[in-house]
């Protein structure tokens, strides 16, 4: 028997005795390893397609806490919908008064507020918004730092 390191994220192709043959899906859920092990069934007949044009935009935009007070994350247009955003904090703001907010030049708070994130602690904030634009508009990330000498993180939006 051999021994398989899965990391969290990551997808593995490893060989589990007794479950050779059919292809099998192995899901890991967390760091402490609950496995669910089920086999693949027969695959069904394609969809329609897509209107023309149609598609998505994932987007990472980095910042710090030098950015502010905003910076464009992304250009939207009419009928353009926003349908998951977070904000990633990977170094804490050392300000408790430090603010973040995602939204657009008429409403700074649009996405994700002030209220919907902490810069000072380290984490993953998320908004799953379905937002559809009816003009365009510029997504910006605003950053008041207060004080703070250090703090950092990322954008994550889904457009589609």
């Amino acid at each position: 028997m051999s021994k398989v390191t899965v990391i969290q994220g990551t997808t593995r192709i490893v060989t589990i005795a007794g479950l050779q043959g059919t292809t099998k899906v192995v899901t890991v859920r967390d760091s402490k390893a609950t496995i669910t092990i089920s086999e693949n069934g027969r695959q069904g007949a394609p969809g329609p397609a897509g209107p023309s044009g149609a598609g998505s935009l994932f987007l990472k935009v980095q910042f710090t806490y030098t950015d502010g007070p905003s910076i464009i994350v992304l250009s939207v247009t009419d009928g353009d919908t926003i349908v998951d955003s977070e904000v990633v904090i990977e170094t804490a703001f050392d300000d408790a008064a430090a603010t973040i907010s995602l939204g657009s030049v008429a409403d700074s708070s649009l996405i994700l507020s002030t209220t919907e994130n902490l810069p000072s602690a380290l984490g993953n904030y998320r908004n799953q918004n379905n937002f559809k634009f009816a003009l365009n508009e510029q997504i910006r990330i605003y950053i008041n730092p207060g004080t703070s000498t250090q703090g950092s993180g990322h954008v994550l939006i889904s457009k589609i």
